[in-house]
């Protein structure tokens, strides 16, 4: 709930009950780590990937970003950020040390760390999926042409789901054989997978004549 930069983040359970909710500055992509901490852009001032705690206190920050990036925790405290504007994939250690990085090889719009030190991207360059290591070598790759892709997941060895910006949700193969395509939404944000292995999609509601 966002209000001329100042903002709360909420944690809801499946009944819409408010678990938790703790003021701060106005972000998006909001997720929370196996570490019960929350992770999101923050997009006043500067834009800044940012790790806080149950009670809203900054544990991790990393400022100068691009307005739309994707920030994941993984083992050992290592942090992985897509971002869009910067055409950047960075893999920083809890000192803000960079690990690894591809840099001007693709326009990440979405990432999804894989298993085997692989990740699942959104492409804007072309408009693709593709899969990746983290030398940048295109393992996988599917192309759309008929909507902008923002987001992308992969659900299983054989399956994915892309959203389209203007509302359409697309299952298919990794031979990139359409399995579902929903009309779900005017305008789709981002999708995510759910811990219950149910799709979570975020939009503006299709408006029903």
């Amino acid at each position: 709930l966002c209000d001329n930069y100042e903002a709360f983040i909420y944690e809801i359970d499946k009944n819409n009950e408010i678990l938790r909710f703790f003021p701060t500055v106005s972000g998006i992509n909001i997720q929370k780590t196996d570490d019960n901490t929350y992770l999101y852009n923050r997009v006043h001032d500067s834009y800044s990937a940012v790790e806080v705690d149950q009670f809203g206190e900054i544990l991790w920050q990393l400022p100068n970003l691009s307005d739309h990036i994707e920030i994941y925790k993984l083992t050992n405290n290592q942090y992985l950020i897509s971002d869009k504007n910067n055409k950047s994939i960075t893999l920083y250690d809890k000192d803000k040390t960079i690990i690894w990085q591809i840099k001007d090889k693709f326009t990440p719009y979405t990432i999804q760390p894989l298993a085997d030190n692989l990740f699942l991207v959104v492409n804007q360059t072309d408009n693709s999926i593709i899969e990746i290591n983290q030398n940048g070598d295109i393992l996988w790759k599917c192309h759309l042409s008929d909507d902008e892709i923002i987001a992308a997941r992969k659900i299983s060895d054989d399956k994915y789901v892309i959203a389209q910006r203007f509302g359409t949700v697309i299952f298919l193969n990794r031979k990139g054989k359409i399995l579902k395509k929903l009309k779900l939404m005017n305008y789709i944000s981002n999708i995510t997978v759910l811990p219950d292995g149910n799709i979570g999609v975020v939009g503006e509601k299709l408006q029903q004549n």
